[in-house]
């Protein structure tokens, strides 16, 4: 699980969250309780903004390449 770290945007207070789960196939999961409409808009900006990151940031590739590494052991899947 990738959930218990948040990367700190640059010169920002905001943080993201990388995945709720990562999957054994290398897919990021993301989950929330669709209870609200907010609560789904939150669940897809979430990924929206992570993976948008993702592809333009190496900061935060470089990142979520260390949690992978710190915290996905291939015995796990």
């Amino acid at each position: 699980m990738l959930r218990q770290k948040n990367f700190q945007i640059a010169n920002s207070m905001g943080k993201i969250e990388v995945c709720d789960l990562f999957s054994k196939n290398k897919h990021f999961v993301y989950v929330k309780k669709g209870t609200r409409s907010a609560t789904l808009s939150h669940l897809f900006a979430q990924g929206s903004v992570s993976m948008t990151l993702l592809k333009d940031s190496t900061e935060y590739r470089s990142y979520v390449i260390r949690q992978v590494e710190d915290n996905v052991s291939n015995t796990n899947f």
